[in-house]
């Protein structure tokens, strides 16, 4: 059995959303933490702040990439359409022998790792020249020392760092090995043909999926 996921909304919109909601964040907090101070140099010495302000722009340069990146698997999401109908999913899931909530958590583990896929290497790139940069912003190693203000709570760089550029949770990872793990491979090449690697609304398909499973005629 796949791990079965109850609350499918809230689950769901964590990959896709989380980063559009909290990039601006990231950036504010990033240009609000260059503090470096500037020490007496010799003429033309380079200097910690000279380093942490290049650095900052790297870091800028790929927030914007992110961004960009970001809509453009966003409208790949709301505009691909799967090779496969909920129906044919889940009764060739049903045919092999296993249920329709395996079927829904397949779909939805799918969904979001095609999501994380499709932004991964840039956000990837981003958490690599925000690391960097912090080695010359001491105050982002506090714990307590760097928060940033929401509409809806308070959070802390290393908050907003495992949110945007790790947003996948436990939840989503034993999801993925129950999948990798469980799943027989016939239906997993099965996935792989009929849902590829780009993100798709996975969200809607899980819905149609449960619906179905909730009717009577899947014989």
């Amino acid at each position: 059995m796949l791990v079965r996921t109850e609350n499918w909304n809230s689950f769901g919109k964590g990959l896709q959303m989380v980063a559009n909601n909290r990039l601006f964040g990231l950036l504010m907090l990033i240009l609000a933490l260059i503090s470096v101070p500037c020490a007496a140099a010799e003429p033309n010495e380079i200097t910690d702040a000279d380093i942490a302000a290049y650095l900052n722009s790297r870091v800028v340069f790929q927030f914007d990439k992110v961004g960009q990146v970001i809509d453009h698997c966003d409208k790949v999401c709301n505009s691909r359409k799967v090779k496969v109908t909920p129906r044919k999913a889940i009764q060739r899931f049903m045919s092999s022998g296993l249920t329709a909530s395996d079927a829904m958590s397949a779909v939805f583990y799918v969904g979001i790792r095609n999501a994380d896929l499709c932004s991964h290497e840039a956000r990837a790139e981003l958490l690599f020249r925000a690391m960097e940069l912090e080695k010359f912003m001491p105050d982002m190693r506090r714990p307590d020392g760097s928060t940033i203000k929401t509409e809806k709570s308070e959070l802390t760089s290393a908050e907003i760092w495992r949110s945007v550029l790790l947003p996948i949770s436990v939840q989503g990872h034993k999801a993925a090995l129950q999948y990798e793990q469980r799943l027989p491979a016939k239906i997993k090449a099965y996935m792989d043909r009929h849902f590829g690697t780009e993100p798709f609304d996975h969200m809607e398909f899980s819905r149609a999926l449960r619906e179905l499973s909730q009717t009577t005629q899947l014989q």
